[in-house]
């Protein structure tokens, strides 16, 4: 996959099912899902290929980085990685961006700690659990509360609505319509009074 295809996969991921949701812990979607689903949906063939790392290529074509599945997924076949602990410590094996280097993991935790976005709260049975710093409700949460709000207070403002019986309907209704006729004959008089008026006065 060359690397413009890995910044823009990460740049949807963080600015759009991350940032635009309420930013971090407020994702209504997984980003990393999310970026990965709009590189399949740009650029497939770079997502759908994988090769195991070190490969060596039977074409001379320019390849930036190679992606294959992760030592997890060996372990799953039943057939321990070739991979060495250092390797998969480090991230010098295949795998999809941010699972691979459990340093770089360990790195953003701590990078996430020391930020007071991550906190760390002992549970009843001895152990820990963390939770996420608290912030406002994400973007599909808090337009969903403001359309609630919108209607909640519309209906109020109907409620407070006086509506007219059938009768004064009728009433005003004929009201109105003999008001239009009447004027529409006061004025038809005064555009046949002044036409006569004014060929009057030209003969």
């Amino acid at each position: 996959m060359p690397f413009w295809a890995a910044a823009a996969g990460s740049l949807f991921a963080v600015i759009v099912v991350k940032g635009m949701c309420g930013g971090l812990g407020q994702n209504s979607f997984n980003p990393a899902l999310g970026g990965r689903a709009f590189l399949v949906a740009v650029c497939p063939v770079y997502v759908t290929r994988f090769l195991t790392a070190g490969t060596k290529l039977s074409v001379n074509v320019p390849v930036d980085a190679v992606s294959g599945s992760t030592p997890l997924h060996d372990m799953v076949m039943n057939t321990m990685p070739e991979a060495t602990l250092m390797d998969m410590f480090l991230g010098n094996i295949g795998g999809c961006i941010g699972e691979v280097s459990a340093l770089a993991l360990l790195i953003g935790g701590a990078y996430l700690v020391a930020r007071k976005c991550l906190l760390f709260m002992p549970k009843h049975d001895g152990g820990m659990e963390s939770i996420m710093s608290e912030k406002k409700p994400n973007f599909i949460v808090r337009a969903a509360k403001k359309i609630g709000g919108y209607f909640r207070e519309l209906k109020s403002e109907i409620k407070k609505v006086t509506w007219p019986t059938f009768k004064q309907v009728r009433n005003n209704t004929g009201i109105v319509i003999t008001a239009i006729i009447l004027i529409g004959v006061f004025v038809a008089l005064l555009d046949f009074g002044f036409e006569f008026l004014v060929n009057t006065l030209l003969k």
